[in-house]
């Protein structure tokens, strides 16, 4: 007996393939079962690694919030800097200030007169060379 030959284009197809491409996968009520329970266990451990995410987060911030709070409780105090002041604008600051000042600067003057005008022989404190 001689078979009919197939058209080169129908040799890879299926003609009944159009019909179980439709139809509905069939499972058991266990197979549901089993499918169900591993949706939802995988839910729980989603949920679980969020809950956890948002604990460090919320304990990153409240540290934060705590330096802060810190900070600003105890805020740091300004280091003193040393200003440099020349000789002529120290006078010129005690002239200009008040007359107590004045009166400072004054006899420092007249101190200085007195150390000069005092008694000295010369012989004890320079010594020619």
């Amino acid at each position: 007996m001689v078979r009919p030959n197939t058209c080169p284009k129908n040799v890879n197809q299926h003609p009944g393939e159009i019909l179980l491409q439709n139809k509905r996968k069939r499972h058991t009520a266990h197979q549901i079962q089993e499918d169900n329970n591993q949706a939802e266990h995988e839910r729980q451990e989603k949920e679980a690694a969020d809950q956890c995410t948002t604990k460090k987060i919320v304990s990153i911030e409240d540290k934060k919030a705590l330096k802060d709070l810190k900070i600003l409780l105890h805020a740091p105090k300004p280091r003193p800097q040393v200003r440099p002041f020349l000789k002529s604008k120290v006078s010129q600051l005690n002239i200009e200030d008040d007359d107590g000042i004045v009166e400072a600067a004054e006899m420092e003057d007249v101190e200085m007169e007195d150390v000069a005008a005092g008694n000295n022989d010369g012989d004890k404190d320079f010594h020619p060379r």
